[in-house]
């Protein structure tokens, strides 16, 4: 597995902070606060310019923690594993 990094950053035309999302030499998203809708915004970048979901964070955690549960329960290790 590779590690991953951010990078806090500020651009002169956007209004607000965001968290670079890098993974060895290449950016992979960007994590944001958007005020208009109060959520914060995971955006994905696409390695070949295509398909950019743009994501509410709270939404993803979400999936992610019940898809975690459920593998770890179909696989038993629901008690053995750190979650």
């Amino acid at each position: 597995m590779k590690k991953t990094d951010i990078t806090i950053a500020s651009y002169p035309d956007r209004p607000e902070l965001l968290a670079e999302l890098w993974c060895e030499k290449g950016m992979w998203g960007e994590l944001r606060f958007d005020e208009g809708t109060g959520k914060f915004v995971l955006e994905l970048f696409s390695l070949d310019g295509g398909f950019r979901p743009v994501l509410d964070l709270a939404d993803l955690e979400l999936s992610l923690a019940n898809a975690k549960r459920r593998l770890l329960e179909i696989q038993g290790l629901a008690s053995s594993a750190q979650v």
